[in-house]
């Protein structure tokens, strides 16, 4: 790539000026407001990425984010190639001659039915043996589950382990759910690998009293899973709080659980 400007000592109007290259071969543009998050990643990007690559010459390179290592991993299993790889990351600046962008869906008001069956052929593995998962939150930066000991002490007699995907690498995850029998967990992006999920698994959702939302529920349909939502303590379904509660921490209801779980057969 051909240097086009060089930055200059200091700042110019309160920022350093940036270095731009140009970038000759025609270039596939896959990057995202959220991409840092792995449901905006899955059922956002990755889906663009496979839409490329299918209608890529051989020339074509591919300006992607790769700074975790469930992109790197997504970005290699697809293109395989790394010379076709841009990363794309805050501070670069490129030119391109021919850039190229596929058309924006929210996932957050529906995955769209060829997305999900899209993902699930391309990623889908066998089924190894069956396990009942909890996936835990901790670490996360919100929405975590206050009591998630006293959840544990009932999952885990019903058969239940509990995973954390942040310690997981991408084939590791898929394997896992590609495998459950049964999925629990609190709402967030921990739960995407659901579609991976053999169609009749259960999907316990945890979710906040004060932000439900029906994004798993879709994805359930999609899969052919069994949802069952398990609100938190002092949810109130006649009042809709929206997203400034999104990230606050709460605790399970119980009973709700023990209920969802003995109606599932696992208790």
């Amino acid at each position: 790539m051909e240097q086009l400007d060089q930055p200059l000592d200091g700042r110019e109007t309160g920022y350093f000026r940036p270095v731009w290259t140009e970038e000759p071969r025609r270039c596939w543009l896959l990057t995202h407001r959220y991409q840092a998050n792995y449901f905006h990643w899955l059922f956002e990007v990755v889906p663009k990425l496979l839409l490329a690559e299918r209608a890529s010459n051989a020339g074509d390179v591919f300006y992607i984010d790769q700074s975790q290592e469930f992109q790197r991993s997504i970005v290699n299993y697809v293109l395989g190639d790394g010379m076709r790889v841009l990363s794309a990351t805050q501070r670069s600046h490129l030119r391109f001659l021919q850039g190229l962008a596929l058309r924006h869906w929210d996932a957050f008001s529906g995955i769209p039915q060829p997305v999900v069956d899209m993902l699930r052929s391309q990623f889908g593995v066998p089924a190894g043996p069956p396990r009942r998962i909890y996936v835990s939150r901790e670490g996360a930066r919100g929405r975590r589950v206050l009591n998630e000991q006293a959840v544990l002490d009932i999952l885990v007699p019903a058969g239940f382990e509990a995973i954390n995907p942040s310690r997981l690498s991408w084939s590791e995850q898929v394997e896992i759910f590609a495998s459950a029998e049964a999925v629990c967990g609190p709402h967030g992006a921990g739960l995407s690998n659901a579609v991976f999920c053999s169609p009749g698994t259960p999907l316990i959702e945890l979710s906040a009293p004060r932000y439900i939302f029906p994004c798993w529920l879709d994805l359930s349909r999609k899969c052919k899973l069994q949802h069952r939502l398990v609100p938190g303590v002092g949810t109130d379904f006649a009042v809709d709080h929206g997203w400034k509660y999104q990230w606050e921490d709460f605790e399970v209801d119980l009973d709700r659980l023990r209920s969802a779980i003995h109606d599932l057969g696992f208790s």
